[in-house]
């Protein structure tokens, strides 16, 4: 009888935390600590390294690390390349965008395709991101924050006193009783109104995000009207949401 998707998700959280006490362990090594099966583990492990959640050289795993601050080595970055190209598919010709601060929504840039497009931002990294100059950027005022990202009541008010045909935006924590969420007080206004003033709203949030919450809430649920996911989102969760009328989109990784 094959394992419970409960039993599977168990084992893999212990291979983390295993993971995090030592910093790299073989396959042997957590066959011996979790008492299954190389070819279990090894298993476990492949899934683990497609999540972006460990890395695997030799035989040898480790927990991938990654730098909040200078956002390297994000270790969900394939998955956010897929987000983001998914998301560009529903860019219109023509369309005037917003995005926000958020990694995954920049990428979108680098899979537009019409040069009539208008993307206006909150995020000042977009100066020197690839494709940029293929569209017409309008950077919001505003506060520069150590990472680049315009806040304050001049950020605020540049995306209320538009009507953007779509915005497409990140965030790290989404569920159906906290919302949409951001750990970041100065940024919460800005996500509010790039929400309040758009006519169509996709949220781009990897697996880690669904079903967990952060400290500022920026919008309901039912805001949302595509959400792109990966297909590790817990399956429970998206159920909920698709419940409020959202078209929840999975990328295969």
């Amino acid at each position: 009888m094959k394992n419970s998707l409960e039993t599977i998700n168990s084992r893999r959280d212990k291979i983390l935390e295993l993971l995090h006490q030592h910093e790299a362990l073989t396959i042997d090594e957590l066959s011996e600590q979790t008492q299954v099966s190389a070819m279990t583990i090894r298993r476990d492990c492949k899934q683990l390294v497609a999540m972006g959640e460990v890395e695997q050289k030799r035989g040898v795993i480790s927990i991938v690390h990654r730098n909040v601050k200078t956002n390297l080595s994000d270790p969900h970055d394939k998955i956010k390349e897929a987000l983001a190209k998914a998301a560009a598919d529903h860019v219109k010709d023509s369309h005037f965008i917003s995005i926000n601060s958020s990694t995954t929504a920049l990428k979108v840039l680098k899979y537009l395709h019409d040069p009539r497009t208008i993307v206006q931002t909150n995020n000042a990294n977009v100066v020197n991101f690839p494709n940029a100059d293929l569209y017409s950027i309008i950077l919001c005022g505003g506060e520069l924050t150590p990472e680049h990202i315009l806040v304050g009541q001049a950020a605020t008010n540049s995306f209320s006193n538009v009507q953007a045909d779509l915005a497409i935006i990140g965030c790290a924590g989404l569920n159906i009783n906290d919302g949409i969420t951001t750990p970041i007080f100065h940024e919460a206004d800005v996500n509010r109104a790039i929400i309040k003033h758009c006519q169509r709203l996709i949220v781009v949030a990897d697996y880690s995000k669904i079903g967990n919450t952060s400290n500022f809430k920026i919008g309901e649920i039912d805001d949302i009207d595509i959400l792109i996911t990966d297909t590790f989102a817990p399956d429970e969760e998206l159920n909920k949401i698709r419940r409020h009328g959202v078209e929840v989109v999975q990328i295969p990784m």
